[in-house]
C-alpha cells in the first residue's frame, strides 16, 4: 500500500510541476495578449489545480501510511502546497485584471515553489 501510494505521490507531483509550467507559459503570453482566462486556459488552471490537489491528498497519505510523521518533508511540502495554491489563485485573479507585474511575480513564485519543494524531497533520499 505504502508504495502504490509513494509512487502515485511522486507521479502526481511531477505532473504538477508540468501542469503549473504550462499554465505559468500561457498565462505569460496571455497576459502579453490581454485577454481572460478562458477556453484553454481555464482548462490548464484547473488540471493545475486538481492535479496539485491529488499530489496533496496523496502526500498526506504517504505521511500518515509511511515513516515520514516524525520528519520535517511532509510539513515543508504542504507549506508548499498551500503557497502554491496561494499564488495559483493570486495569478488567476491579476489574469483576468490585467496587472502584468502582479501576474508575473505569482507565476514566478508558483514555480519557484513547486521548485524548492521538488529539490527538498529529492534530497530526503540522498
Amino acid at each position: 500500500m505504502y508504495l502504490v501510494l509513494k509512487h502515485s505521490h511522486t507521479l502526481s507531483a511531477a505532473l504538477s510541476l508540468l501542469v503549473t509550467l504550462a499554465w505559468a507559459a500561457f498565462a505569460w503570453n496571455g497576459a502579453k495578449a490581454g485577454s481572460s482566462v478562458a477556453g484553454k486556459l481555464r482548462a490548464i488552471y484547473v488540471a493545475n489545480r486538481a492535479i496539485t490537489g491529488i499530489a496533496g491528498i496523496t502526500g498526506l497519505a504517504v505521511t500518515f501510511v509511511g515513516p515520514w510523521r516524525e520528519f520535517i518533508y511532509p510539513y515543508l511540502g504542504l507549506a508548499a502546497f498551500v503557497v502554491h495554491g496561494i499564488f495559483a489563485a493570486t495569478s488567476k485573479r491579476a489574469f483576468g485584471g490585467g496587472n502584468d507585474s502582479r501576474l508575473r511575480l505569482a507565476l514566478l513564485a508558483q514555480i519557484a515553489a513547486l521548485l524548492v519543494a521538488s529539490a527538498l524531497m529529492a534530497t530526503k533520499f540522498a
